[in-house]
This record gives structure tokens, sequence and C-alpha cells, in this order.
């Protein structure tokens, strides 16, 4: 499995796991979760912006998808609506060998203390996590 979001850091990620399904036989799912955002819960035209929101992140795993070049991989794409750390470790309980994340370089102190997803999910997964810069 494969969480992306727009950084180069999933792309890069995205390319390595591909590298690793040709040399396997592996297949790989790439994966987006859409953060809610939930300040805007209130507001009249909600429904709105999640459907705009949404149709972005399809498009996003689209984007990644075609940019690995993975015409020789079995490579599926899924959407989540939540928490992209929360939506990923509850999707490896799926069955997955291995997550291939990207680091995003927030540093080790920023890290800490706000908590990235990547260290998430190293922390709880119940599979090897493999982290690309």
């Amino acid at each position: 499995m494969v969480p992306v979001d727009s950084s180069q850091t999933a792309l890069n990620a995205a390319r390595y796991a591909v590298k690793l399904a040709r040399n396997t036989g592996a297949s790989i799912t790439l994966m987006y979760a859409m953060e809610i955002p939930y300040d805007i819960i209130s507001y009249s035209g909600y429904d709105l912006i999640m459907d705009q929101m949404a149709a972005e992140g399809i498009k996003l795993l689209n984007r990644v998808k075609n940019a690995c070049d993975a015409d020789d991989v079995i490579l599926e794409t899924k959407f989540f609506r939540g928490s992209a750390a929360n939506e990923i470790l509850l999707e490896q309980k799926n069955g997955y060998d291995l997550i291939v994340i990207g680091n995003r370089g927030m540093g080790e102190i920023k890290g800490f203390l706000i908590g990235s997803v990547s260290r998430k999910v190293i922390c709880h997964a119940d599979c090897p996590v493999l982290v690309i810069k």
C-alpha cells in the first residue's frame, strides 16, 4: 500500500513501490485520504466543497498512477474521507504486506511536536513500513 498526497516524497514513494512490485510480482494499492475540514461543517456550501475536494483527490490519485509508469504492474487506487493516518492504519488491516510512505521532512522537533502521518503509521502499523525521502 502506498498512501499519497500532493508532495514530491509521496510520488517518490509510489515510484519506488513500482520498482519493488516489478521485482517481486506484487500489486500496489495507491490510497488517498481526504482530510475533512471540520471548521466549515456549518458552512452552507459544505457539500459542494466536499464534492470538489473529493474530485481533486481522485484526480491526484490518477496523476500519481500515471506518473508511476506502472503499465506492467497491477495498481489500484482507493479514496477515503478522514484523517490520513487513521485511514492508512484502518486500511492496512486488510492484509497488506508493506506500506511504502513518503517522509515530508518536517524535521525531528516539528515532527515530534505536531506528529506527522508517517510517524503515526510507523508507530502503529501492523506490517513493515518503508519510508522514502
